[in-house]
């Protein structure tokens, strides 16, 4: 049976009598189109938004079956931005780095079909990848003769890694407390820890959906696949919880050849980029962290 979850996964909170500190997010849950018993509860105090009830284990290995992998194309597409993406993420992780590193110790967790470890390797990272489902694993293997690790939980050797890296993989894991815990533990020092997460609910599209939620709706494979819903506040405030100093959080929106159907489609949509990116409401957020010396 799913869990339930009624305790606020950020800050801890909890309602009780006299203090209604979690309340239904009405609006979020409708728009995800959540069947009873599932909705999407909200922490007033600290906004943070999580799935309630949220599938077992055993519900979530059979929501992330070869279906799901064949459906989320745009994460198995050989596309030429996304790999431009790749590049220039990579390039800029390497100016965050120490420049008496030659050869970054990079490991990409949720790495999918290998696209961004095949990169780094080929950008002189000593890159390995971690990566859940068995049909990924297989196509890194096939795509580029890489294999992925992933037969087993993750664990990392203390002070080994100086890059983790996580692809809308964060938003996936239904503890990010132990799984943080376990970055700050692999990373060296001067580590880094690059994450990015959908902006869901508050970006400037997903409001525009709402208003047109029949023509926009999900499919339950698609609403109950992400436990936790970040922004850039709660995605800060969590992180310096486990001693990390954020470097930099944007929010931006992504690359457009994969989410664009047509010429005026893509006009539209570079024109709610821009505007999304001005106003701060990209549908994307990224976060560049450290380790910080208090947790050291």
């Amino acid at each position: 049976m799913p869990t339930p979850i009624d305790k606020c996964l950020l800050c801890g909170r909890e309602s009780r009598p006299g203090a209604r500190y979690i309340v239904t997010d009405r609006g979020a849950s409708a728009f995800l189109r959540l069947p009873p018993p599932y909705k999407v509860l909200r922490c007033v105090p600290c906004h943070f938004r999580w799935l309630n009830p949220q599938p077992t284990e055993a519900e979530y290995t059979e929501l992330y079956d070869d279906k799901y992998y064949h459906e989320a194309s745009c994460y198995f597409s050989e596309d030429s931005e996304r790999k431009a993406k790749f590049e220039a993420r990579l390039r800029e992780i390497r100016q965050h780095l120490p420049h008496d590193i030659q050869c970054p110790v990079l490991l990409d967790v949720g790495a999918g079909p290998g696209d961004f470890v095949h990169i780094a390797l080929k950008m002189g990272f000593k890159a390995s990848g971690y990566e859940v489902s068995k049909f990924s694993r297989q196509e890194a293997e096939r795509r580029y003769g890489i294999q992925l690790l992933g037969e087993d939980t993750l664990d990392l050797q203390p002070n080994t890694l100086d890059v983790i890296h996580l692809e809308h993989v964060f938003e996936h894991i239904t503890d990010p407390h132990a799984y943080l815990e376990l970055f700050r533990r692999g990373l060296r020092p001067d580590g880094l820890l690059v994450i990015e997460v959908p902006n869901q609910f508050d970006n400037l599209r997903d409001r525009f959906r709402r208003l047109v939620p029949r023509r926009y709706g999900h499919s339950l494979r698609y609403s109950l696949h992400h436990p936790v819903f970040y922004t850039p506040r709660s995605l800060r405030s969590l992180l310096e919880q486990h001693h990390f100093t954020p470097q930099r959080i944007r929010q931006y929106y992504p690359y457009m050849r994969l989410y664009s159907n047509g010429k005026v489609t893509r006009l539209v949509k570079r024109c709610l980029c821009y505007l999304s990116a001005a106003l701060g409401r990209g549908i994307l957020i990224e976060v560049y962290a450290r380790p910080s010396l208090a947790g050291a």
